[in-house]
């Protein structure tokens, strides 16, 4: 056998033996039915070392997307599987890898910090008391106060603590910055960045109304609208993609741009321009034969806007 034939069999063995492991989350296919709300259908994978927020108008369904991944409601149909179980009997397994911080804090008031740490290492095999005790110190929150005792960002950092202390797998955030003061905000996302940067195969999900936030942490932005998600990119291509432009009114008329699929809108902006908003500018550009004069990316609050508008996310696979 020849030695790039010896090579080549060696690293096939190896790939054989070492498979590459299934993503953290993985949602096909998945509807959940109420009465008055249908969410999905929903196909999303969360991958390892990635951020992905999850942004969306009150009533779109980000808690119930939340609620389905951590197992605490089951789809109407599709599959939910996490760490490429699925909850049918793997339920406290897949629930010792995951570090979840709901929207409003569940915690006893009675007790002190001290003593839901201990309470709370019961469940997690994991557990590293070394490591809750220096969050504690990194987020200056007193070990020996009742949670009654605890402002509102010091009960979400307890939170935090309380879910990083493990080495989870997967990390889940329902609204975690919400009607906090902005130095608690940076201190709670400074965190979850550091959990990416010194783990590379965990995995974070967070939802949040505030833009901000998710524009200063997140890899990948997922929006959802009225059940649906409506679209799932890179932050990245995110700002290269949507944008405002001001164009030369020579190369197309406003009319013609307006047509094109990925164009929102197209209006004369004077002086023998036109003002495009879309969603790929090189595409819209390179139709209209001209270079941009002007441009400017969209914020997110701004595509969400668009998103929410435009068919309410029913045109997501042209996008």
């Amino acid at each position: 056998m020849s030695p790039a034939a010896t090579v080549s069999s060696q690293m096939g063995r190896k790939s054989a033996a070492n498979p590459k492991p299934p993503p953290p989350v993985r949602l096909e296919g998945v509807v959940k039915e109420y009465r008055d709300f249908t969410l999905g259908p929903i196909d999303l994978e969360l991958e390892p070392g990635c951020i992905t927020a999850l942004i969306g108008p009150n009533g779109a369904g980000k808690t119930t997307l939340i609620r389905l991944i951590m197992g605490l409601a089951r789809p109407t149909c599709g599959r939910v599987t996490v760490f490429g179980l699925p909850y049918t009997e793997n339920h406290h397994l897949i629930l010792s890898r995951i570090g979840f911080v709901p929207e409003e804090p569940f915690l006893y008031d009675e007790m002190d910090v001290s003593w839901l740490g201990r309470f709370v290492s019961r469940l997690f095999p994991n557990w590293d008391q070394d490591e809750f005790q220096r969050l504690l110190v990194r987020f200056d929150v007193p070990a020996h106060k009742q949670v009654k005792e605890l402002s509102k960002g010091s009960r979400v950092k307890t939170e935090l603590a309380l879910a990083l202390a493990h080495h989870p797998d997967l990390l889940i955030l329902d609204e975690p910055t919400s009607g906090l003061d902005p130095l608690v905000r940076r201190q709670v996302l400074d965190e979850l960045q550091a959990v990416i940067t010194h783990t590379e195969q965990a995995a974070v999900l967070f939802s949040t109304h505030i833009t901000e936030d998710v524009e200063r942490i997140a890899d990948q932005v997922a929006f959802l609208v009225n059940g649906q998600l409506a679209l799932l990119a890179a932050q990245d291509a995110l700002r290269d993609k949507w944008m405002e432009l001001w164009v030369d009114e020579a190369g197309r008329p406003p009319r013609e741009v307006a047509a094109l699929p990925e164009v929102f809108s197209a209006e004369p902006a004077g002086a023998g321009t036109i003002r495009v908003i879309t969603r790929d500018a090189a595409a819209t550009l390179k139709v209209c034969h001209a270079g941009a004069i002007r441009k400017r990316p969209l914020g997110l609050d701004e595509i969400l806007g668009l998103l929410s508008a435009n068919g309410n996310g029913k045109r997501k696979e042209a996008w």
